[in-house]
């Protein structure tokens, strides 16, 4: 039987509100609810943050939730 994620386990990280991330040589704050350009397979697409876990950032594309590196944003609105 596979290991389930959770509480005590060691692999998964906590949950967060906000990552430093550096867009362009300048450090920002994003924080869950932000609306975000990303890259994604080599295409640009736009979300909306709905969590941040470690440094994946989860984000809805083409219907289905994601999860991003903060180096794939581009911009923060």
């Amino acid at each position: 039987e596979p290991a389930q994620g959770g509480i005590g386990s060691i692999r998964s990280k906590p949950e967060r509100d906000n990552v430093k991330i550096t867009i362009n040589n300048t450090e920002l704050v994003l924080k869950k609810g932000d609306e975000i350009i990303y890259n994604h397979d080599g295409e640009t697409y736009s979300s909306q943050v709905y969590a941040i876990t470690g440094d994946d950032i989860s984000v809805r594309y083409r219907g289905k939730n994601i999860k991003i590196k903060t180096s794939d944003v581009k911009k923060i609105y």
